[in-house]
């Protein structure tokens, strides 16, 4: 056991070490062979180390080389990237803050500065017009004879030159003589390169070259900034000093030997394309620092040209500590700002071959020629219907003619008056009330002094007898069981008999006051029934008021509709119109400015371009096509003078000319200046309408308070018919009692 582990371990190097002591035969073989063993075991450990420290090399150089490749790789990933965010960048043509954010958000991504901010290089924008006197408004309704002020300009079809006509004729006889296999496929092609001439590519389109321009009285507005630079944008627009100011910083300048004006409005006067300062506390005489703190930190400004070389605004990036490193930027980074920039200028050189496509294209033009047709064509009176006049029917021979609607109400009316108990007409009925028959007011029935005089107090007081009737009733006497308590001793005593003749012409006067009574009321009744005629009629003609006004309405509002339509149409091509502009057009703000007064969307919100832009969204657009013309009606008088002064001496040739240069693609202040007319116009009709509502409501009122009455009188004379027949009834009692007790007196 223990010779094979020897065996193992140190058989083979003993083996060798006696080996050698054989071959040199020392002097001292022990000590030979000691020295040999540990030469051997020193060979082996530094064998040992040099293999592992050869290992070690070979693994650090595998790691590094992963560690290159990984880091080539993350470089290679970033510059595609960065390429590509570059390259979006460069595409993007819809929306020049759009672009401005893009660049900011490139830099702050690819670069260790985290300020990054745009300024608008804004002008002094076109002052409001003086607000009109509100008597030189434009009128409802325009005076006979008198052009409406505000009617939306007539603009001409566009016409086909004569060069087009004929060669499209040329084209199409030859077509004719070759064939029609030929003729097609001529046409195939003529389509084609029509397509080819209609859509001009980008390097077709040729932009004016670099031109000077003035910036004296540009000032800048910070737009866009970085994420946590937001405040940025909020800051006071930064102004040139004012005259005094600047000769006290020149008198500064010349003493310390450094230019007096502002850096950036020196990049503008010098046309500096870019600038970088290191460390700007080096600059801080020169520099302006927010809130009038100096800090330290690179800054770096670098001027976006367009086309013509003017600069629309200038890239700022700064690394100024807080909130930066303070460091300045390196020359990746500077490049990377260069290339930013460099893609944004290329943007907006796209964005400008645009509207010049769009603007020799002219496809707003032929949309508003289009509006004006189908509003022409929509407002267009439509012609009555032609209806033939029946012929008049001619009664047979031998037989009378018949009698009118008139003279058949005289006759009714006549004998429902010469008979008391004749039946009434329905409630709602008025077609038996005569026009012209002979209707003299009956007189004032008084009550007889005799019937008072025999009738007693009750008698007295009563209208026609009955509550003296119910007074004399009062006093008969009452049977037993029927007073209070039911005690037939309360009964009182019984008065003498009436002599019956007496009781016969006392209730013969009650029977002629009663019918001269119930005359009077029946005359009262066809005199409010007369009156519910009239007011019938009035509320019908009021009705055919109010019908015409709702037509005139309900056209209005179709021609709104419309007009919106189109409106919302254009809402794509003008968002983008808008977008891409820098600067304010002036003519088209304008337009706008009164749009916003007439959504009451305030003053302050959008009194700047810059302000408006901030505001601009699909939803302001939305709330523009989907207005209400009834808020019209409710705008101040001050509010409508702002809108007028905005748009007065817009709707002219020259006007919509410099509309559609301002917006090629949508012409947008061309077509609002059409909403905003019509929107007035609908308001003006929708205000007659309710105007002639409240009066047909008041004829409407005015008849059910004749109905009211003619009821109520209708009901009285029912009540004294009833009366009248009670009496009737008395009176022939009487008679017979009369006749009675004479004959027992002549008996």
């Amino acid at each position: 056991m223990a010779s094979e582990y020897l065996k193992d371990t140190v058989g083979d190097i003993l083996a060798r070490g006696l080996a050698a002591t054989c071959r040199t035969v020392p002097s001292d073989p022990v000590e030979y062979l000691a020295y040999w063993l540990r030469q051997y075991a020193d060979n082996v450990r530094e064998m040992s180390q040099y293999e592992g420290e050869k290992a070690a090399d070979r693994h650090a150089k595998e790691k590094q080389a992963e560690a290159d490749a990984e880091a080539k790789a993350r470089e290679a990933a970033r510059a595609a990237s960065l390429n590509a965010d570059l390259e979006l960048l460069a595409n993007m043509n819809d929306n020049t803050w759009g672009a401005w954010q893009a660049a900011v958000d490139v830099i702050t991504r690819f670069t260790s500065a985290n300020s990054v901010y745009v300024a608008n290089v804004s002008e002094e924008e076109v002052p409001d017009p003086e607000l009109p006197p509100a008597e030189e408004l434009p009128p409802d309704v325009p005076e006979d004879g008198a052009d409406d002020p505000d009617v939306p300009f007539a603009e001409p079809e566009p016409e086909i030159p004569e060069e087009e006509e004929e060669g499209e004729e040329g084209e199409g006889e030859e077509a004719k003589a070759e064939g029609d296999e030929d003729g097609e496929k001529e046409e195939g092609d003529g389509g084609a390169a029509g397509e080819e001439e209609g859509e001009l590519a980008d390097e077709d389109i040729e932009l004016p070259g670099p031109r000077p321009f003035d910036y004296s009285k540009a000032f800048l507005e910070y737009v866009v900034a970085s994420a946590g630079e937001d405040w940025v944008s909020r800051y006071k627009v930064m102004q040139r000093p004012s005259a005094q100011d600047a000769e006290a910083a020149a008198a500064e300048g010349e003493a310390a030997g450094q230019d007096p004006k502002p850096m950036m409005f020196r990049m503008l006067d010098d046309k500096l394309t870019s600038l970088y300062l290191p460390d700007v506390m080096l600059k801080r005489d020169e520099v302006q620092f927010f809130n009038k703190f100096p800090r330290v930190g690179a800054f770096l400004a670098r001027s976006l040209l367009s086309h013509e070389n003017e600069v629309k605004a200038i890239l700022c990036v700064d690394t100024v500590k807080p909130p930066g490193h303070g460091n300045p930027l390196s020359a990746e980074e500077r490049d990377v700002i260069e290339r930013a920039a460099a893609a944004v200028e290329a943007a907006m050189v796209s964005m400008a071959k645009e509207a010049k496509r769009a603007t020799l294209a002219r496809a707003p033009y032929a949309a508003r020629v289009e509006l004006q047709a189908m509003l022409r064509e929509l407002a267009a009176p439509t012609p009555p219907p032609e209806e033939e006049e029946p012929e008049e029917e001619k009664p047979p021979k031998g037989k009378p003619a018949p009698k009118s609607k008139t003279e058949n109400a005289v006759e009714k009316e006549a004998s429902a008056a010469g008979s008391g108990d004749a039946e009434e007409e329905e409630p709602d009925s008025d077609a038996d009330v005569p026009e012209e028959a002979d209707d003299t007011e009956p007189p004032v029935v008084e009550e007889p002094a005799a019937a008072e005089a025999e009738g007693g107090e009750g008698a007295g007081e009563g209208e026609g007898g009955e509550e003296g009737d119910a007074a004399e009733g009062e006093g008969e006497p009452k049977e037993e069981g029927e007073g209070e308590g039911g005690d037939a001793e309360a009964a009182p005593a019984e008065e003498p008999p009436e002599d019956p003749a007496a009781v016969q012409a006392r209730k013969e006067a009650e029977v002629d006051v009663l019918e001269k009574k119930l005359m009077r009321l029946r005359w009262e009744e066809r005199q409010e029934r007369r009156k519910r005629v009239a007011a019938r009629a009035e509320l019908k003609a009021q009705s055919a008021v109010v019908a015409e006004k709702q037509k005139g309405a309900d056209k209005r509002m179709q021609l709104l509709r419309l007009v919106q339509d189109a409106v919302r149409g254009q809402e794509a091509a003008a968002m983008r119109d808008l977008r891409t502009l820098c600067r304010s057009p002036p003519t088209t703000f304008r337009v706008l400015r009164a749009v916003m007064v007439l959504l009451k969307k305030g003053n302050k919100a959008f009194n700047t371009w810059t302000n408006f832009k901030k505001g601009l969204s699909q939803n302001l657009l939305d709330e523009i096509v989907d207005y209400d013309p009834e808020a019209y009606a409710k705008l101040e008088t001050e509010e409508l003078q702002r809108i007028w002064g905005y748009i007065k001496g817009l709707n002219t040739e020259e006007g919509l000319k410099l509309l559609e240069e301002e917006c090629p693609r949508s012409s947008f202040g061309a077509f609002l200046l059409v909403f905003l007319y019509h929107c007035r116009k609908t308001s003006v009709a929708l205000r007659a309408l309710h105007a002639e509502e409240a009066v047909e409501r008041e004829k409407e009122a005015a008849m059910d308070a004749c109905t009211v009455l003619v009821e109520g009188k209708k009901e009285a004379c029912r009540d004294m018919e009833a009366d009248l027949q009670a009496k009737r009834d008395e009176l022939t009692a009487a008679i017979a009692a009369a006749a009675e007790a004479s004959a027992h007196g002549a008996e």
